[in-house]
């Protein structure tokens, strides 16, 4: 600090403090404190309403996905099957069915063949 000619430090205003105690981080941290348990709870209820909803939400969405999957393909297997005279779908449609049904086959083998090799090992291996 730069010292005043006669060797003495100069004098400082003091810091003004008003509403300094009502504004104070530390008190707002001390207020939440104590309601830790409170604010832990919620958390902890926040993360179980979350998992709960997941817990169905996937479940479902396979459903869908194989019910979806599944009605493709009796359609596709029921077109080809049936005579010429009863067959609804145009070449494109059949086209389009024959890859949606593809792409899902190849997705799932893919998504198997990864949970296979690269998911955590098992201790009893």
């Amino acid at each position: 600090m730069a010292q005043g000619p006669d060797g003495q430090l100069p004098e400082l205003p003091a810091p003004d403090l008003e509403g300094f105690a009502d504004d104070s981080m530390s008190g707002r941290e001390e207020d939440n404190w104590k309601r830790l348990e409170e604010l832990s709870r919620a958390k902890h209820d926040n993360a179980l309403a979350i998992h709960k909803t997941i817990k169905w939400l996937i479940p479902c969405a396979l459903i869908l996905g194989f019910l979806g999957f599944a009605s493709m393909s009796l359609v596709y297997v029921s077109h080809l099957l049936l005579p010429l005279d009863l067959r609804w779908l145009t070449e494109d449609e059949l086209k389009h069915i024959h890859s949606m049904i593809f792409s899902g086959v190849v997705g799932a083998a893919i998504a198997l063949l990864a949970k296979l090799y690269l998911g955590e090992p098992n201790g009893d291996k």
